[in-house]
C-alpha cells in the first residue's frame, strides 16, 4: 500500500481530472504549487496540495481561466468555491466538493452538501446527477489506493444514512393499495445505496413495500413472497460475475417467482444487458428503474 498522504502527480490526475502534463506546466508557468522531495528525492504532494489542486479543477469546471485562478490566493479560491455552490449549484462543484470531504473525513461539510443540493435538485436528481458520478470516482480512487477502506465506508455510510431518512419521511403507505414490492440484494452483493435509492422510489409513488437487504440467499427471499404476497421484486447486481451468471439468476428467479415481476437493475446489468426472460426484466440504470416504476405501474 502506498505511503499514507502522499501523492504522485498521476495520483493528483487521477484525483483532480486534470492531465499530469496539464499539472505540469501549470507547476512551471504559474508557479501555484511546488512539489515536495521524499528523502529518496523522489516528488511528492501532500494532502493540503491535493486540496489546493481540487480547488484549482473546480474552478476549472466552472469556467475560471488558469491565469486568473494563478492570482489568486487559497483563501479566495476556497471563498469563491462556496459562493458557487450557494448560488449556481452544479454536479462536477459537488463532487469534487464531496471527495475533498471524504479525503479529510469532515462529515459535518459532506453533509452540508448533500443537503444542499436535495434542497436544490431533490433527492432523486442529486442522486443521478451528484451521488452517483461521485461514487464512481471514488471507486475508481478506491481500487488504485488513493482513498483508503475507510474513507470510502465514511462516504458511502453518511449517503445510506440520509436515504433511511428520507424513506422515513415518506407517508405511511395505503394498505389498500394493490401492487406490493420486495427488494433486497442476493447472496454476495453487500452495496444497499441503489437498493434503498429503489425503496425510496417504491415508497414516493406510495407503493407497499418489504425492504429485506443485503446478501440474502434467494431461498430465503421464496420463503416470504407468498405470504406478502408480492407483485413486483427488485434486485440491485454490482458484483460483475458475467452474463452466464446473470442469465442463470434470472432463470432461476424467474421460476421461483412465476406469480411476480422482476425488475433487475446495476452496473453489472448494464454491462452486460441481458436479454428480457418471461417475467424478468433488466434495467439499465437505476433511473430506468425510476421510469419504470412510474410509468408502467399505478396504484
Amino acid at each position: 500500500m502506498k505511503e499514507v498522504n502522499r501523492f504522485s502527480i498521476s495520483d493528483i490526475a487521477d484525483i483532480t481530472g486534470i492531465k499530469s502534463a496539464t499539472l505540469r506546466i501549470w507547476e512551471q508557468r504559474y508557479q501555484i504549487i511546488h512539489a515536495k522531495r521524499s528523502a529518496s528525492n523522489i516528488r511528492y504532494y501532500d494532502d493540503f496540495d491535493l486540496r489546493i489542486f481540487l480547488n484549482i479543477s473546480c474552478l476549472i469546471e466552472n469556467g475560471f481561466k488558469i491565469s486568473k485562478i494563478a492570482e489568486m490566493s487559497d483563501a479566495q479560491r476556497v471563498e469563491i468555491i462556496q459562493t458557487l455552490s450557494l448560488h449556481q449549484l452544479n454536479a462536477p462543484t459537488v463532487i469534487q466538493e464531496l471527495i475533498e470531504q471524504t479525503l479529510s473525513l469532515n462529515e459535518q461539510s459532506f453533509k452540508t452538501t448533500i443537503q444542499t443540493c436535495i434542497k436544490e435538485l431533490g433527492l432523486m436528481e442529486t442522486m443521478l446527477q451528484c451521488v452517483y458520478p461521485f461514487l464512481s470516482r471514488v471507486g475508481l480512487l478506491w481500487q488504485t489506493g488513493l482513498i483508503a477502506p475507510a474513507q470510502e465506508h465514511f462516504a458511502t455510510s453518511l449517503i445510506k444514512q440520509r436515504l433511511i431518512v428520507a424513506i422515513d419521511e415518506l407517508p405511511i403507505p395505503d394498505s389498500s393499495i394493490k401492487n406490493k414490492f420486495i427488494l433486497f440484494l442476493p447472496e454476495g452483493e453487500f452495496h444497499e445505496i441503489a437498493l434503498l435509492l429503489a425503496q425510496f422510489m417504491v415508497r414516493a409513488n406510495g407503493f407497499q413495500s418489504l425492504y429485506l437487504g443485503q446478501n440474502l440467499p434467494i431461498p430465503y427471499v421464496q420463503e416470504v413472497v407468498a405470504s406478502y404476497d408480492a407483485n413486483y421484486i427488485i434486485t440491485i447486481l454490482t458484483n460483475d460475475l458475467g452474463t452466464e451468471f446473470i442469465t442463470n439468476l434470472m432463470q432461476d428467479m424467474s421460476s421461483r417467482f412465476p406469480a411476480a415481476t422482476i425488475l433487475l437493475a446495476g452496473s453489472a446489468v448494464t454491462t452486460h444487458s441481458p436479454k428480457p426472460m418471461k417475467n424478468c426484466v433488466p434495467l439499465c440504470a437505476i433511473d430506468d428503474l425510476h421510469a419504470f416504476i412510474a410509468e408502467n405501474i399505478k396504484n
